[in-house]
């Protein structure tokens, strides 16, 4: 899987990802307000935005929430990530390429990095690649 930030993907074709990723942001009524898109072939599969509300399949995932100290995180929600893929079959995410935008306060754009517990989930679905501001 390859992380590639804003500086190192940007051009003309895959503006208009990250634009409908900050669409699915603006959704979100998170402090911190992520988007994803997922595309596969050119074509858009899946989106998804952080939510405060929970799944099931995230209770696999919340171990992962380790802060620097090594002590662990209080209860996961949705992030935007989790939602883009939740739903996908599995062979068709191991080509796909996400795209994540995280905005703040202003709806100016921040850096996407996906945490350790999103980090798990992208890496156990092979996704091929994702793209974050």
């Amino acid at each position: 899987m390859i992380i590639r930030s804003y500086d190192d993907w940007i051009n003309k074709k895959t503006v208009r990802y990250l634009e409908l990723a900050v669409d699915e942001a603006k959704m979100s009524r998170c402090n911190v307000r992520v988007g994803a898109i997922l595309v596969n072939k050119n074509r858009i599969i899946s989106c998804g935005y952080n939510s405060i509300k929970t799944h099931p399949k995230i209770e696999l995932y919340k171990n992962f929430r380790i802060n620097n100290k090594g002590q662990f995180i209080g209860k996961a929600s949705c992030h935007a990530e989790f939602m883009a893929v939740r739903n996908i079959d599995h062979l068709e995410l191991r080509k796909s390429v996400l795209y994540v935008a995280r905005l703040r306060r202003d709806d100016s754009l921040a850096p996407a990095v996906p945490c350790s517990m999103c980090m798990k989930l992208l890496s156990d679905s092979e996704i091929m690649e994702i793209r974050c501001t």
